[in-house]
């Protein structure tokens, strides 16, 4: 039986605009993804696949992870625990840049 295939969304930076599913710089990433169980667990599976295929190791103490004011606690919770990572109430900037805008 064939898996079922998982799509990841991304999100859009403004009306009309195209959806962004991540941004990659020098040695980091920032993933942007609906914030349910299987676009979680598909981010999870992709996740051990890039380390084990690159023989990197993912730093989990460094990363962190947004959710919008849309996100109840309880499936927040659920988030974090999946993907072993905290939670951060937001990002001053990345690389200079202030990562909200509007």
């Amino acid at each position: 039986m064939a898996e079922k295939e998982r799509r990841i969304h991304g999100v859009s930076i403004c009306r009309r605009a195209l959806c962004i599913s991540h941004l990659l710089f020098a040695d980091d990433s920032l993933l942007f993804f609906r914030a349910n169980l299987e676009e979680v667990q598909a981010i999870s599976d992709v996740l051990q696949i890039y380390a084990v295929a690159s023989g990197q190791c993912i730093n989990f103490e460094k990363s962190s992870v947004f959710f919008s004011i849309n996100m109840v606690g309880e499936q927040r919770e659920r988030i974090k625990e999946l993907l072993g990572i905290r939670e951060v109430e937001r990002f001053e900037s990345y690389l200079g840049l202030p990562t909200m805008v509007g």
